[in-house]
């Protein structure tokens, strides 16, 4: 289970105050696609992003509120914002089903190859997709997804709700859907016994207009290629708290929240407002440096060091796809490979980046 102690959120907006029930539609998005990237519901950008680009600010009710990824080209290029910090809800892992399940999705140049199939490698198995739902700055990669997500509830343990955030006028939680759609999906608060805080809310992206186009092809869990340059429309949602059924009342009650994927999912991300719940003190992680390879394949001997600033000592590293927690006595205990790190501080907070690690083992050298 994943512990979410500062929470991102989902885009949602409407050229006017769109709502999908109690839902907010996303008008407008803004990412880093060629540097700068704007499409908007009725004016779609006939340019389609095709490799990594970072989810900059969406738009709501006339109001564009940034993610933090980069606000800096958002002042460069004259948009004004309302400044915010928004994560992805990391994913741990993804149900293991019969083949044929998943397929990932890719912007059509990252593979290497704009025209046709380039170079992938088939994930090992279903912990490997889920690296594709929290890739990128804050993990708000719009060039990857995943498609075909099986029926499934997933619960994650969320930190305290900040009650000046219910109906703030500032979004909380936010959905992406990158393909074909289904209206299966929902969303809901949870006490620690696991009882409904609040009202479970369907997710009704049957009416939700596209709010840009991008270009992907298609990958099977075993590696195959099953379609290339395909044209695929994004939508966005977002939520208040207030949307849930939360208030001042049963807050403080919420213990988990649990997103239901009703078998057509594609999305790019699930993401959170961090600035909507507290607990954790700010703390940055930029980085793992090899200290020393292992010393041979198989062999946990290999060394590495995390460069860790702020929140509150002592840190830890948790292996995203292998679900494991591991503290600085471990870090001189690991074996070779390819792993997804998050860092973590005493009080169990997540940072907000995610880095990619390979441990080499001394013949690799």
């Amino acid at each position: 289970m994943a512990r979410l102690n500062c929470f991102t959120s989902l885009l949602i907006a409407a050229l006017c105050v769109t709502q999908a029930n109690a839902q907010s539609v996303v008008s407008a998005v803004h990412t880093d696609f060629d540097g700068y990237w704007f499409s908007q519901n009725g004016a779609l950008n006939p340019s389609l992003p095709n490799d990594h680009n970072m989810l900059l600010a969406f738009t709501i009710g006339g109001t564009t509120y940034s993610t933090g990824v980069d606000d800096t080209t958002l002042d460069t290029e004259g948009v004004t914002y309302s400044a915010g910090n928004w994560n992805a809800i990391t994913v741990p892992s993804l149900p293991n089903t019969p083949a044929p399940f998943y397929t990932i999705m890719l912007g059509a140049a990252v593979d290497g190859d704009n025209s046709g199939a380039g170079t992938f490698t088939a994930p090992a198995d279903s912990l490997a997709v889920a690296a594709y739902l929290i890739d990128g700055t804050q993990g708000l990669d719009f060039g990857t997804g995943v498609a075909n997500i099986p029926s499934g509830a997933f619960d994650f343990e969320v930190s305290s709700i900040l009650s000046d955030a219910i109906s703030d006028g500032t979004p909380d939680l936010l959905f992406t859907q990158m393909a074909d759609f289904g209206d299966n999906d929902s969303i809901v608060f949870l006490d620690d016994a696991d009882n409904i805080v609040g009202t479970k809310e369907p997710i009704a992206w049957s009416g939700v207009s596209r709010v840009g186009k991008w270009e992907t092809d298609y990958f099977a869990m075993d590696g195959s290629n099953t379609a290339t340059n395909l044209t695929k429309s994004m939508r966005l949602i977002a939520m208040d708290f207030s949307d849930l059924g939360i208030n001042a009342t049963n807050a403080a009650d919420v213990a988990k929240i649990r997103v239901v994927w009703g078998g057509e999912s594609d999305p790019a991300f699930l993401a959170y407002n961090t600035d909507s719940f507290f607990g954790c003190e700010e703390f940055t992680f930029s980085g793992v440096s090899i200290v020393a390879p292992a010393s041979g394949a198989g062999v946990a001997d290999g060394a590495v060091s995390p460069s860790i600033t702020g929140g509150s000592e002592p840190y830890s590293l948790a292996f995203i796809l292998q679900g494991d927690t591991v503290p600085a006595s471990g870090w001189s205990a690991l074996a070779p490979g390819k792993y997804w790190v998050r860092a973590l501080d005493s009080n169990d907070c997540t940072s907000t980046n995610s880095v990619q690690v390979f441990l080499p083992h001394s013949k690799c050298q």
